[in-house]
């Protein structure tokens, strides 16, 4: 690739608190206004699928299987590009940073690795503390602003670990929103804090269980799920009194 190519080649990284996902993007020609005085490419229209992505669980102490990474960091790597990194989870973030440090010296590759932080974020941040904000967040919200009709709000879910729920106003601008615990948290909540209630897997809770579960494992599951329902419904609803118009709603996760 030359310098004049008008291509930019990223690996664009999501690390949260269960899993790290990576997407390659190997060109973003004709459809990047990358911001002055920023490094992070933002997609001028659309929203761009990667050309390859990658998903990892992250283990006990923060670690994922180093070697799937590696065998899809040897498959992308023709030649050195960027990485941006947006991480809610610290210790992985550095393990993270390592592992990729490591791969380049061995490949002789030169990465430049970039934590992406509020201050590439390019919508409005109407929050008093807008670095206190998770990154996940702030993305998720800049994403949404763009499926966003020009007039109307635009509620963002997302479920993963954490729930959250955030409005992207009608001008365009991220004015916070509630977090509450995602499934899988209240399921190892049920389990660790009672002495005779089972973890459910929250795989099990893919389906729509019916709301009267017939023995332990089966309540929780529709108590797990329903109560997400719920409290879903209800944020978006007291959101929606507080706007003039009717908001969007993007779920994701």
């Amino acid at each position: 690739m030359g310098p004049n190519s008008g291509q930019i080649r990223i690996a664009a990284v999501d690390i949260g608190n269960s899993r790290v996902q990576c997407g390659f993007f190997d060109s973003f020609r004709g459809c990047v206004a990358e911001a002055q005085s920023r490094v992070l490419p933002i997609a001028a229209s659309g929203l761009l699928q990667p050309a390859s992505s990658l998903e990892l669980s992250l283990w006990p102490q923060h670690r994922f299987a180093e070697d799937k990474l590696r065998h899809w960091y040897e498959e992308l790597c023709l030649e050195p590009f960027d990485w941006f990194v947006a991480s809610v989870n610290r210790p992985a973030d550095d393990y993270f940073q390592r592992v990729i440090a490591k791969l380049g010296d061995q490949s002789g590759g030169r990465h430049r690795i970039h934590d992406v932080s509020h201050r590439d974020i390019t919508i409005p941040l109407k929050v008093p503390f807008p670095e206190r904000v998770g990154i996940d967040r702030l993305l998720a919200a800049t994403a949404a602003n763009r499926l966003r009709t020009d007039d109307r709000p635009i509620v963002v879910v997302d479920h993963g670990t954490a729930m959250t729920v955030d409005l992207v106003d009608a001008t365009g601008a991220f004015v916070g929103g509630a977090i509450l615990p995602g499934i899988a948290m209240g399921a190892h909540a049920l389990a660790e804090g009672t002495d005779a209630l089972p973890l459910v897997s929250s795989a099990k809770t893919s389906e729509v269980p019916p709301p009267i579960g017939t023995e332990t494992e089966s309540a929780i599951q529709s108590g797990l799920y329903w109560a997400a329902v719920g409290a879903i419904r209800s944020i978006v609803e007291q959101i929606a009194q507080s706007q003039t118009k009717p908001p969007m709603v993007c779920l994701t996760g």
